[in-house]
């Protein structure tokens, strides 16, 4: 159910997922704030349908998100995997039913991405190397880990390129 395309995953034919690499911030991000996209993470399928990323120290992913048809908005829900599994969209302790208070899902379009993890404070820390996050979205799962460029390696036989400071997106428009 999940594919790498392009370097980013479609889940589902539902909704492409893009692992945005970006420089770690210095802190959490504001709410509606996502630090500048430097171009998508090096991503490869492990056999098992696990997709691996490199992110190498001093780097942060976000997820960015758009649904494969417009028409039809994708529901998508994101867990960070841990002992006790966090929910990415509330901050809060996981739950598999989707609730409406809090809301614990984001719904593509109008919704974009999602800046990281939800802070107490309301504000966002990007994912970052060795996390573990679960995308849902109807109905399917992909997990997503996160991992070091010598493991992705390891993992892939990719040898990724480092994240140049100078590719950032700068808001350029075409005619």
């Amino acid at each position: 159910m999940a594919t790498l395309d392009n370097g980013r995953i479609r889940l589902n034919d539902a909704v492409f997922i893009y692992l945005e690499r970006a420089l770690a911030p210095g802190g959490p991000l504001p709410p509606g704030v996502a630090p500048r996209a430097h171009g998508l993470a090096p991503a490869g399928m492990s056999p098992s349908g696990v997709v691996v990323a490199a992110v190498a120290p001093g780097e942060a992913v976000w997820l960015g998100f758009q649904a494969v048809d417009p028409a039809k908005p994708a529901t998508i829900r994101v867990r960070v995997d841990r002992a006790v599994p966090l929910d990415a969209v509330t901050g809060e302790e996981w739950v598999d039913a989707q609730t409406e208070e809090p809301r614990n899902y984001l719904v593509s379009p109008p919704k974009t991405r999602l800046a990281g993890v939800r802070q107490p404070t309301g504000d966002y820390r990007p994912f970052a190397v060795a996390e573990q996050l679960s995308i849902i979205s109807r109905g399917a799962l992909v997990g997503v880990e996160l991992v070091p460029p010598a493991t992705f390696t390891e993992l892939t036989g990719i040898v990724p390129e480092p994240l140049d400071p100078d590719s950032a997106y700068k808001g350029w428009r075409l005619p």
